[in-house]
């Protein structure tokens, strides 16, 4: 069975989007499978926002929340 990779993840995003605030540049389109209007992506067997992945890709590990 294929797993999914970062580079599948990637190829789903069209970073071509609408430039909304000219300073952040353009948009980045989740171009996917979404649930709720989120885009949905499963990695290593867990299926998370697309937003997530995106952060852990390019951060690591997302932060526990602080108070």
């Amino acid at each position: 069975m294929r797993k999914n990779t970062p580079d599948d993840f990637w190829s789903k995003v069209n970073k071509d989007g609408p430039v909304i605030r000219p300073e952040l540049g353009p948009c980045w389109i989740w171009t996917a499978g979404r649930s709720g209007g989120y885009g949905m992506f499963k990695y290593h067997g867990r299926t998370r926002h697309a937003h997530c992945y995106a952060w852990i890709f390019v951060n690591g590990p997302i932060p526990p929340e602080t108070p």
